[in-house]
């Protein structure tokens, strides 16, 4: 008898959810273990101390399933038949590779496979045309490897606290959809221009890197972007290509966050950013700004921690 059978008045039940309340003492999730559930939909077996999944443990009808916070090390090819699965958590595990186990899960809308012990994503995400979300951080992955141009649906991906250098300049072509981007404490070096023409991109988190130069040319046009967080990166050049030169209207975030880079130089200059209302430069190296009477959205310039030489002429609410 499967250890999740439930009977009513002698006749069996079918259950489309199981939510398994943690257990102590660590064990395998064995094929015998649901046996009895053929409606299954969703099944959360979080923190269960689960060490080991059978092969052919899951019913195919599962759409949910959670299985984080508990001792894997592998997934053993138990997804495979599972083709109408939407989410899956793998999160809190020690799984060191994904490899070759998620190919059948085409219909995937929402990936979590954070805090692992991953070192590279799997090549068959990019065969996730309906993945909406994925969030792969606090894990070891060194690179994107140009896995996420398929994925044309993605609005959410997190990739935070990994140990990723470089991003490729086609890394998010064809992610028409994202809407947020977050690569913070990783040791990437340059984005090498690979935000262009994600027009639905509302949120931008770059801190904790390696980054030392930032052009506003890569994110020309990006008319929803919000907010830019560049903080503790090794910043010495910001601004555009061509300085200078008269350029068209921007639409660049509102809010900018620069906390503890190391800026020697840093010019406002020529209204490159009419619609910001908020810049924040507190605790760099800021020795001059440039001007900012051309801003006149802007409500909130912080400078506190710099050696700023000169005066700055403020037209907005609040200059600190």
């Amino acid at each position: 008898m499967s250890r999740f059978s439930y009977f009513e008045d002698g006749h069996a039940v079918a259950l489309n959810l199981i939510d398994l309340e943690p257990e102590t003492g660590s064990h395998p999730l064995t094929s015998d273990d649901l046996k009895g559930t053929p409606a299954l939909i969703t099944l959360l077996l979080v923190n269960n101390n689960i060490t080991h999944i059978h092969e052919n443990a899951f019913p195919p009808t599962i759409r949910k399933l959670h299985v984080g916070f508990n001792n894997l090390t592998s997934l053993n090819n138990s997804l495979r038949g599972l083709t109408d699965l939407n989410w899956l958590f793998l999160n809190n595990n020690r799984l060191k590779s994904l490899e070759g186990q998620l190919g059948t899960l085409s219909k995937l809308q929402l990936l979590v496979i954070e805090q692992n012990q991953l070192e590279a994503l799997p090549s068959d995400i990019q065969l996730f045309s309906q993945l909406g979300s994925l969030y792969a951080n606090n894990n070891r992955i060194t690179s994107l490897d140009g896995l996420l141009r398929g994925l044309t649906k993605l609005q959410v991906f997190n990739m935070d606290f990994n140990q990723i250098t470089m991003v490729r300049r086609d890394e998010f072509q064809n992610l028409h959809n994202l809407d947020s981007i977050s690569l913070q404490n990783n040791q990437i070096t340059s984005m090498n221009s690979s935000l262009s023409g994600l027009t639905k991109l509302a949120y931008l988190y770059l801190s904790h890197n390696q980054l030392t130069e930032f052009l506003l040319d890569d994110i020309r046009g990006l008319k929803r972007l919000r907010t830019v967080d560049l903080s503790y990166n090794k910043i010495n050049k910001f601004g555009t290509r061509n300085e200078g030169k008269v350029r068209s209207r921007w639409y660049i975030t509102p809010g900018l966050y620069f906390s503890s880079l190391r800026l020697p130089f840093c010019s406002f200059t020529v209204g490159w950013t009419p619609k910001i209302w908020s810049i924040h430069l507190t605790k760099n190296r800021c020795t001059k700004i440039g001007h900012l009477y051309l801003l006149n959205y802007l409500k909130i310039f912080r400078k506190v921690g710099n050696k700023i030489v000169g005066q700055i002429t403020c037209r907005f609410n609040r200059c600190t």
